[in-house]
């Protein structure tokens, strides 16, 4: 889905026979070069792109080794989460922040 101008939350898809939680320390290793621990599951959002059904799922993470080394992206910001209505984001992770009562 391509999105300019826009902010996201880092991931991606799931890999045939990957929990959500290996695939998300997948993603993170391949586009920030960091290892992270999944602590809990936080929300989830159901959207459609292209005709096909995805559900994109929010967890909290913890950093554990590495350094931000941008494969994907060209910037990054951390920020309050007061901050994320500053942002653009793409509807479903407006859906994640809403549920997350950051909005």
């Amino acid at each position: 889905m391509s999105m300019p101008g826009m902010w996201e939350f880092p991931g991606g898809k799931t890999e045939e026979g990957e929990s959500p939680e290996d695939a998300i320390k997948r993603e993170i290793a391949e586009e920030l070069s960091l290892n992270i621990r999944v602590n809990k599951f936080l929300a989830a959002a159901h959207f459609l792109n292209r005709g096909r059904d995805y559900i994109l799922k929010a967890f909290d993470c913890e950093i554990i080794s590495g350094k931000i080394d941008l494969k994907e992206h060209s910037e990054y910001r951390w920020c309050p989460l007061s901050e994320l209505k500053n942002y653009q984001f793409p509807q479903p992770d407006i859906v994640i922040i809403e549920k997350l009562g950051f909005v």
